[in-house]
């Protein structure tokens, strides 16, 4: 939401900034301050924001007297929405107004009365493609594979795991899954590699029909399955998880699993 609105301050106010951010760019705020005789007087700063998802706060002005009557934050770089969020606020003897919030992202300008919550409504957000080495399974009880960071949230779109079996004798089944971190959300059917075998897990944003379609990208591997899943939303700390019911070996050199791709919708949350 935006509104024309002017925030009164006092000579004792502090404009500043806070910024949170998956990549680390250089974000413009600028304005104006409208003095109590009329005069305009410019103020203006260029801020990088945070890469690790931990907000940081500047100070763009100290001892402000007047109204702010302009605001505007911009980024100076190749910026994709979800990436970079940002809240503008004055402070006089901390009590603190804000001044506008909202995503910072290629083509639009975040202005004075403008209100976006943190988080994915309106529109797509960051597009975010992660893959991981093989990584030896420790415990029967299963591992998180990839762990959604703090202050972010997931919208998972594509998931493709390679399990591999050493030459212990015995049936794997491993098996995937999203949950919170906790509770499990949504799961896989298990494969059943033997020893020796590799078993590739595909997921998808698709309609049931997606264990066709992914068999159709011709990759091997001695056993194969596939899921279409539903939309869902992983909180900070959500995951996903492999474990395997049965004959799993933890043993150096262990079982590995590889996270060949998994795309996900990123957004900031604070």
């Amino acid at each position: 939401m935006s509104t024309d609105v002017s925030i009164p301050t006092s000579g004792k106010a502090t404009l500043s900034v806070t910024l949170n951010g998956s990549s680390a760019v250089s974000i413009r705020i600028q304005g104006l301050i409208r003095s109590s005789s009329g005069e305009l007087a410019p103020f203006a700063r260029n801020v990088t924001s945070p890469s690790d998802r931990v907000p940081v706060s500047t100070n763009i002005a100290t001892n402000v007297d007047g109204d702010v009557v302009a605001c505007t934050i911009e980024n100076l770089s190749a910026l994709k929405r979800g990436q970079v969020y940002a809240i503008v606020q004055v402070s006089v003897y901390d009590v603190r107004t804000v001044l506008c919030a909202g995503y910072v992202y290629d083509g639009f300008f975040l202005a004075l009365g403008t209100f976006v919550e943190p988080g994915p409504g309106g529109g797509e957000g960051f597009l975010r493609s992660i893959t991981l080495a093989a990584t030896e399974q420790t415990t029967a009880a299963g591992q998180a594979i990839v762990t959604v960071p703090t202050n972010a949230l997931w919208r998972p779109k594509t998931v493709e795991v390679l399990w591999t079996a050493t030459a212990t004798v015995g049936t794997r089944t491993p098996r995937l899954q999203f949950d919170d971190g906790t509770t499990r959300l949504w799961g896989w059917i298990v494969v059943s590699p033997t020893a020796n075998q590799t078993a590739r897990i595909w997921g998808g944003r698709q309609t049931a029909d997606f264990a066709a379609q992914a068999g159709n990208r011709g990759a091997s591997a001695d056993v194969q399955a596939a899921e279409g899943f539903p939309p869902i939303d992983l909180p900070e700390g959500g995951r996903l998880f492999i474990d395997d019911t049965a004959d799993i070996d933890i043993t150096a050199p262990a079982d590995t699993a590889t996270l060949v791709n998994m795309q996900v919708e990123e957004w900031l949350v604070l």
